[in-house]
């Protein structure tokens, strides 16, 4: 039994990934509280092209049925951006929440920041037209991934010194667990997730490939 349970870029609609992992496991798992800590659906590579496949609709139905009894916060991410319309418009399935980020007290009354993680990256602040456009002038624009995401590790720690005791994110696909700093890492490539246990400290866990 856990009590929280942190997933992150799952990438339904981008292929053929770990679905067929993600609804082992959420089959398996005793949690009190699930995050999914954004890009859970890949709007982006939706527009382009539709690869969305039975697996998929079956993790969906797996969170779905789950939150009849669990409470699910929904972070949104850049990939799934879409969602940010059900902030205007309330959007309720079972206990299904979606929101931009939230924070998670843990059982030994520590408070961290779940966010995507999306928000501190400096190419986010780049409209979606210009960073296609870039894309296709510059093919190694988006080669040198690892200095992009070191900057965004920095400013999430930078933002919350004194103000939370760590964050929980994802979107650069680095796992990484630090006291101040814990990334759940890429679900869809390497079946990397978070949980705390039930004497609230957090452990990182990678889900077997069937």
């Amino acid at each position: 039994m856990y009590n929280a349970l942190f997933i992150s870029d799952v990438h339904l609609g981008c292929g053929e990934g770990s679905e067929k992992e993600l609804v082992r496991l959420l089959e398996e798992i005793k949690v009190n509280r699930v995050y999914l800590v954004g890009d859970i659906i890949d709007g982006w590579y939706l527009r382009v092209k539709n690869d969305w496949n039975k697996y998929h609709t079956k993790v969906v139905r797996k969170f779905l049925k789950l939150a009849e009894t669990t409470d699910i916060i929904y972070l949104i991410g850049n990939h799934d951006d879409f969602m940010t319309s059900f902030l205007r418009n309330p959007f309720d399935v079972g206990t299904i929440k979606i929101m931009q980020s939230t924070v998670h007290e843990a059982l030994n009354g520590k408070k961290y920041l779940v966010t995507h993680g999306h928000k501190f990256d400096y190419i986010e602040w780049i409209p979606l037209k210009l960073r296609l456009l870039w894309g296709k002038l510059n093919p190694n624009a988006w080669k040198n991934t690892d200095e992009m995401y070191c900057s965004t590790e920095k400013l999430i720690k930078k933002f919350i010194k004194g103000k939370y005791d760590g964050v929980i994110c994802g979107h650069t696909h680095k796992h990484k667990m630090e006291e101040a700093y814990m990334n759940c890492g890429h679900w869809n490539k390497e079946r990397t997730y978070i949980v705390e246990t039930m004497d609230g400290t957090f452990e990182s866990k990678t889900f077997p490939q069937i």
